[in-house]
Protein backbone atom coordinates (compact mmCIF):
# COMPACT_ATOMS: atom_id res chain seq x y z
CA UNK A 1 0.00 0.00 0.00
CA UNK A 2 1.47 3.45 -0.97
CA UNK A 3 0.59 5.86 1.73
CA UNK A 4 0.99 9.49 0.80
CA UNK A 5 1.41 12.89 2.77
CA UNK A 6 -0.15 15.65 1.31
CA UNK A 7 0.72 19.44 1.62
CA UNK A 8 -1.41 22.28 0.69
CA UNK A 9 0.55 25.92 0.07
CA UNK A 10 -1.37 29.10 -1.31
CA UNK A 11 0.00 31.57 -3.59
CA UNK A 12 -0.92 34.55 -4.11
CA UNK A 13 -0.03 37.73 -6.33
CA UNK A 14 -0.70 41.21 -6.38
CA UNK A 15 -3.53 43.41 -8.54
CA UNK A 16 -3.70 46.95 -9.47
CA UNK A 17 -0.90 48.73 -11.80
CA UNK A 18 2.10 47.70 -9.61
CA UNK A 19 0.82 43.58 -10.05
CA UNK A 20 0.61 44.71 -13.70
CA UNK A 21 4.15 45.91 -13.79
CA UNK A 22 5.80 43.92 -11.90
CA UNK A 23 3.68 40.85 -11.37
CA UNK A 24 5.04 37.56 -12.70
CA UNK A 25 2.72 34.64 -12.22
CA UNK A 26 4.74 32.25 -14.11
CA UNK A 27 7.58 33.44 -12.22
CA UNK A 28 6.02 32.92 -8.57
CA UNK A 29 4.57 29.66 -9.52
CA UNK A 30 7.24 28.16 -10.15
CA UNK A 31 9.44 29.58 -7.80
CA UNK A 32 6.74 28.08 -5.04
CA UNK A 33 6.58 24.35 -7.02
CA UNK A 34 10.65 24.38 -7.12
CA UNK A 35 11.01 25.00 -3.23
CA UNK A 36 8.67 22.27 -2.61
CA UNK A 37 10.36 19.56 -5.18
CA UNK A 38 13.64 20.61 -3.12
CA UNK A 39 11.90 19.44 -0.25
CA UNK A 40 10.86 16.18 -1.72
CA UNK A 41 7.12 17.09 -2.60
CA UNK A 42 5.88 16.20 -5.91
CA UNK A 43 2.50 18.88 -7.05
CA UNK A 44 -0.25 16.65 -7.24
CA UNK A 45 -3.06 19.38 -7.98
CA UNK A 46 -3.47 22.86 -8.88
CA UNK A 47 -6.50 24.79 -7.49
CA UNK A 48 -7.68 28.55 -8.98
CA UNK A 49 -8.50 30.25 -5.03
CA UNK A 50 -12.54 31.36 -5.49
CA UNK A 51 -12.68 34.15 -3.45
CA UNK A 52 -15.47 34.86 -1.31
CA UNK A 53 -18.25 38.72 -1.47
CA UNK A 54 -16.23 39.82 1.65
CA UNK A 55 -12.83 39.28 0.58
CA UNK A 56 -13.64 40.92 -2.94
CA UNK A 57 -14.93 44.01 -0.96
CA UNK A 58 -11.44 44.19 1.16
CA UNK A 59 -9.53 44.01 -2.45
CA UNK A 60 -11.63 46.82 -3.61
CA UNK A 61 -10.66 49.00 -0.35
CA UNK A 62 -7.22 48.73 -0.96
CA UNK A 63 -7.65 49.22 -4.52
CA UNK A 64 -9.41 52.34 -3.67
CA UNK A 65 -7.29 53.73 -0.71
CA UNK A 66 -4.29 52.72 -3.09
CA UNK A 67 -5.57 54.81 -6.06
CA UNK A 68 -5.35 51.59 -8.46
CA UNK A 69 -2.16 51.11 -7.15
CA UNK A 70 -1.99 47.79 -5.41
CA UNK A 71 -4.73 45.45 -4.14
CA UNK A 72 -4.78 41.17 -3.21
CA UNK A 73 -5.61 39.48 -6.95
CA UNK A 74 -6.53 35.73 -6.55
CA UNK A 75 -3.91 33.27 -6.36
CA UNK A 76 -4.29 29.26 -6.60
CA UNK A 77 -3.95 26.53 -4.30
CA UNK A 78 -1.14 23.80 -4.83
CA UNK A 79 -1.37 20.58 -3.14
CA UNK A 80 1.93 18.09 -3.03
CA UNK A 81 2.24 14.64 -1.69
CA UNK A 82 5.17 12.79 -1.16
CA UNK A 83 5.59 9.23 -0.13
CA UNK A 84 5.25 7.87 3.70
CA UNK A 85 7.94 5.72 4.82
CA UNK A 86 6.22 3.31 7.44
CA UNK A 87 9.25 2.57 9.19
CA UNK A 88 10.04 6.54 10.06
CA UNK A 89 5.89 7.47 10.50
CA UNK A 90 5.31 4.54 13.33
CA UNK A 91 6.34 5.38 17.21
CA UNK A 92 8.43 2.06 18.62
CA UNK A 93 9.27 4.23 21.80
CA UNK A 94 6.25 3.18 23.66
CA UNK A 95 6.44 -0.48 22.82
CA UNK A 96 8.22 -2.68 25.38
CA UNK A 97 9.05 -6.05 25.78
CA UNK A 98 9.83 -5.58 29.35
CA UNK A 99 7.49 -7.12 32.23
CA UNK A 100 8.36 -3.73 34.25
CA UNK A 101 6.64 -1.65 30.63
CA UNK A 102 3.25 -2.62 31.99
CA UNK A 103 1.17 -0.27 33.98
CA UNK A 104 -0.43 -2.49 37.13
CA UNK A 105 1.12 -5.61 38.16
CA UNK A 106 -2.17 -7.62 37.42
CA UNK A 107 -1.31 -10.89 36.27
CA UNK A 108 -1.66 -11.86 32.58
CA UNK A 109 -2.74 -15.06 30.36
CA UNK A 110 0.59 -15.37 29.28
CA UNK A 111 2.03 -14.97 32.57
CA UNK A 112 0.69 -18.84 33.26
CA UNK A 113 -1.53 -17.14 36.09
CA UNK A 114 -4.71 -18.76 34.85
CA UNK A 115 -5.05 -22.39 34.85
CA UNK A 116 -6.01 -24.10 31.16
CA UNK A 117 -9.18 -26.03 30.33
CA UNK A 118 -8.15 -29.23 28.75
Amino acid sequence: MNARTNKVIRVNFAGGILGLIFGSHKGKLESAINKQNADGWNLAEVIPDNPNIALILIRLIFLVLTLGLWTLATGYILVFERPTDHARSVDLSRFSAAPSARLSHLSFESDWAFPSEC
